[in-house]
């Protein structure tokens, strides 16, 4: 039989044994990044590893990240952000343009991760109203774009 004792094995073997130990006690909280399975993007993603636990521990995991608005709640509190006055930029609607719009930000989603203008359109005109949340207050083909329109807002 064959163990890979290297640091990176044992350590996400002690991991693993860190959520087996925790998932048994009834009142841990089981929390996640965000709800993304990564399949959107041809990847594994945490979410896949969290259905694993929550399967195992027949409870649902807390989103704490992006689009809950847990995390926004307090770093606003902490830092005085008004969510009014900033921008939620981001590639992804499912989980960056809802979270802006769920913290009551303005949203821009670029076109060079996940979502596409195609997608945008179609939400446009479907009939879901989940489809309308996922529509960006202003679009741009890449974060690169933003620049000269900053510029020009100095001058």
């Amino acid at each position: 039989m064959y163990f890979d004792s290297t640091p990176l094995v044992a350590r996400k073997f002690a991991y693993i044994y860190v959520i087996i130990k925790s998932i048994k006690v009834p009142d841990n909280l089981i929390c996640k990044g965000s709800g993304d399975s990564g399949e959107s993007v041809g990847k594994i993603g945490t979410g896949t590893l969290v259905a694993a636990v929550e399967t195992c521990s027949q409870r649902k995991a807390q989103i704490i990240g992006k689009p809950s608005t847990l995390m926004f709640s307090a770093l606003a509190k902490e830092h005085n952000i008004d969510p009014k006055r900033a921008i939620m930029i981001g590639d992804r609607a499912k989980s960056d343009i809802l979270f802006g719009k769920n913290v009551g930000m303005t949203t821009l989603l670029v076109y060079t991760g996940v979502n596409s203008k195609e997608d945008v359109e179609m939400w446009q005109t479907s009939l879901d109203p989940s489809d309308k949340l996922l529509i960006p207050d202003y679009t741009l083909d890449s974060l690169g774009d933003l620049l000269p329109l900053l510029e020009n807002l100095t001058k």
